[in-house]
Formats: structure tokens, C-alpha cells, sequence
């Protein structure tokens, strides 16, 4: 995100923090857990398969391949 801004990492994170509050880590955590929590009074998943879902996203990803 940082180089599609033209910023460093750390200003970006800055100024995350400074305009939402929290970083950026707690802010996707935040959002994550929500998520979560919709799911469980919305559907009848059990909390596996809500959490089994979380993990297949990272393992998508990269940085956790």
C-alpha cells in the first residue's frame, strides 16, 4: 500500500494511526473479529469453520506460504 501511495511504510503507518486511531494491525484485527461475529449470529457455522476460513485467507497469502 505504502509504494502505491509514493510513502514509506512508516509514514503510512503513521499516518493511519494518526487519522483512524489505532494501527493498522489493530484496525484489520478489529475488523477480522467482527467479521467473526457476524458470521456466528448470521449463519450457523460453528466457530471451526469460522475459524478454519480465517486461515485458509493467509494461506493465500505470501508471507505465510
Amino acid at each position: 500500500m505504502a509504494a502505491a501511495e509514493f510513502v514509506s511504510e512508516a509514514r503510512l503507518s503513521r499516518l493511519f494511526r494518526k487519522e483512524v486511531g489505532v494501527s493498522f494491525v489493530q484496525y484489520l484485527t478489529a475488523l477480522r473479529l467482527r467479521h467473526a461475529a457476524d458470521q456466528l449470529l448470521t449463519t450457523r457455522k460453528t466457530v471451526q469453520q469460522i475459524a478454519r476460513t480465517g486461515i485458509r485467507q493467509y494461506a493465500n497469502d505470501e508471507r505465510f506460504v
